[in-house]
């Protein structure tokens, strides 16, 4: 065992490992996921705004274009201030009228860019605005060709430049942002992911350990039976008297009894344990049940001597549960009362009916149980001190644990050393006229 747990511990610390690593991995790729939902709609956002900006200049452009289709004049010219928006306009003949020659924020002429011819025409082609992004001497614009119409005849065209450094600016803040938030919550959730991946990691230890005590526990039961039943077979094959090899093989055969109800408990409990013990759910009569239980065990050699009672199983009392198990509660009460008891001493089984529960006692006068055992003896295989005389696997408490808790009860045990033991268990109580299956 001692090389065990180091195995053990490196393939939790292995599994805790992976599972924070999957953890934050989950979480960085949510958050990032988010993030650049958010960018893109901030992005969206901002290219909407700067495209608002640039149709508003259009709305001042166009009655120049209407004018000049009407016969107006329009001083055709360039304008050699800085504007906030560029636009340069052409008429339905593609004959430039007007053009702005510097955009704000860049100190060169827009003429070794503009115009876009490819863009214009595709701008006629649509019948509508069209838009594209570029750099140009490193400054980042939004160009866009707009087609002018009177009612639905071409008039002329605008194209305009707009510069998109603040909106880069904004959206390269808001990087920033985004970078600062998720290092600041990977500071969070790196110890985060470690601890819920420890918690996770938590009961599967638990039920390694338990496994581990399992096995230590049911080889340390089995390996007295299995000690006395060696030496037992080894003196009957020496012995030559055959009263003697009939004897050995007596208690040979009580050895291997016990072996195979231990082994039958040992496969209940682990049956049970891991949900693979199915409840036949039904109506029973606990009240009927007791009684034959009872008097079933009144013909056992080790009752002969005790006075069994069942004053208080008359009237039928149903519950909805599996009869065999109920059955099985029933015989592990009894049998416990009846192995713990003393010469000439009683057993009184109970069942009544109390509200909406149904009451099972089993009552003995025997030895009773110490205080300082009594938290303990629902553990699997604890028999107490000074009991190594008395029969059993220790596990029919634990059993009957099970089984009380996979019907939905609750129960205890009131015990005072010298003065006997009372075990009180209640059940839900079966109302009404229901089909077989109590649903």
């Amino acid at each position: 065992m001692r090389t065990e747990l180091p195995v053990e511990h490196r393939l939790l610390t292995t599994a805790r490992w992976r599972l924070a690593a999957w953890t934050l991995l989950a979480f960085l790729v949510l958050e990032v996921l988010i993030m650049g939902a958010a960018y893109a709609a901030v992005y969206q956002d901002l290219y909407r705004l700067d495209r608002q900006v640039v149709e508003e200049e259009w709305s001042g452009k166009r009655p120049e274009v209407l004018r000049l289709e009407a016969g107006r004049a329009v001083e055709a010219g360039v304008d050699r201030r800085a504007e906030l928006v560029a636009t340069w306009v052409w008429d339905a003949q593609g004959r430039l009228l007007k053009r702005d020659n510097h955009l704000l924020g860049t100190g060169r002429s827009l003429r070794t860019l503009l115009p876009l011819q490819g863009q214009i025409r595709a701008a006629r082609e649509a019948g509508r605005a069209v838009w594209t992004t570029c750099v140009w001497q490193g400054t980042p614009l939004l160009i866009g060709t707009d087609p002018v119409y009177d009612h639905s005849r071409l008039a002329g065209s605008l194209q305009s430049a707009y510069s998109l450094t603040r909106t880069r600016q904004a959206l390269q803040a808001a990087v920033r942002a985004d970078v600062a938030i998720l290092s600041g919550s990977l500071v969070v959730a790196v110890p985060l992911a470690f601890l819920v991946a420890g918690r996770a990691v938590g009961p599967i230890r638990s039920a390694m350990e338990a496994q581990r005590r399992f096995v230590q526990d049911a080889s340390h039961e089995l390996r007295t039976p299995l000690a006395v039943l060696r030496a037992t077979l080894e003196l009957a094959r020496e012995d030559p008297d055959p009263a003697a090899v009939r004897a050995g093989i007596g208690e040979a055969l009580v050895e291997v009894d016990y072996l195979g109800t231990f082994v039958g408990d040992l496969a209940t409990l682990a049956r049970a344990e891991s949900g693979a013990t199915p409840l036949q759910q039904g109506p029973v009569d606990l009240a009927a049940l007791a009684v034959e239980v009872l008097a079933a065990m009144e013909t056992l050699p080790a009752c002969r001597d005790l006075r069994l009672e069942a004053g208080g199983c008359g009237p039928p009392v149903e519950v909805c549960g599996d009869a065999r198990r109920l059955r099985q509660l029933v015989y592990i009460l009894v049998d416990n009362a009846v192995k713990y008891n003393r010469p000439g001493g009683w057993v009184a089984l109970r069942v009544a009916a109390e509200r909406n529960q149904v009451l099972l006692e089993v009552a003995d006068g025997g030895r009773g149980i110490p205080a300082a055992e009594l938290p303990l003896v629902r553990r699997r295989f604890y028999r107490g001190r000074g009991r190594g005389e008395v029969s059993g696997s220790g596990l029919g408490l634990a059993i009957a644990d099970w089984i009380v808790h996979a019907h939905r009860g609750r129960w205890r045990i009131r015990s005072r050393e010298g003065q006997g033991t009372t075990v009180e268990v209640w059940l839900p109580r079966r109302a009404g006229r229901r089909p077989p299956g109590c649903g």
